[in-house]
């Protein structure tokens, strides 16, 4: 008996592909698996048909040679795998941008504070409305960003940009507002 190749997925699920496997008579409480000398669960699944052994590897397995030993009629049948088990890679974390709900006021005046609601605020580094100056004093929370209305921003329709602590650049809030002009209460 040989493991002939394994395959391992994200979620730790080991394939082996045997040969040489018995077909019948082969249980799940009479296979013993181990990654580099360490006990690993019992097998989920072992098929002498597609001469297949699958398991979990634990959550602590660490790379090394995947041994099976399985007894049969009084005898133990061993197979190593030619090549070390190694622990798949934890998923990348997704990356999600500030989402904007809602601004306050809605018309922006120069000078005075506004407040954007939302989500994922909390890497908000900067501000920009439209092509005008970044607005780097802000005050950041999960929930709102705070800052003032720079006192040369020109009036009329802009959209606002947020400049997040990732690295990413600006991002568009697909928020516009309205710049009113300075003379208008």
């Amino acid at each position: 008996m040989e493991i002939a190749s394994f395959d391992v997925s994200p979620d730790r699920t080991v394939t082996l592909h045997m040969t040489d496997m018995p077909q019948t008579g082969v249980r799940i409480s009479n296979t013993t698996v181990r990654i580099g000398g360490i006990p690993q669960p019992e097998p989920e699944e072992i098929s002498g048909q597609r001469q297949e052994i699958i398991f979990i590897a634990s959550p602590t397995a660490e790379p090394g040679r995947i041994t099976i030993m399985i007894e049969k009629d009084g005898h133990r049948l061993h197979a190593i795998s030619a090549e070390n088990y190694t622990p798949p890679k934890p998923p990348e974390p997704q990356k999600s941008h500030p989402q904007v709900n809602s601004i306050t006021p809605k018309d922006l005046k120069p000078g005075k504070n506004a407040v954007l609601r939302g989500r994922g605020l909390q890497t908000v580094i900067a501000v920009r409305l439209g092509l005008s100056d970044v607005i780097r004093t802000v005050t950041a929370t999960e929930s709102s960003v705070l800052f003032t209305v720079p006192e040369g921003a020109l009036p009329g329709d802009v959209t606002i940009f947020l400049l997040t602590s990732d690295g990413d650049g600006f991002v568009t809030t697909n928020r516009i507002v309205k710049i009113l002009n300075r003379m208008s209460d």
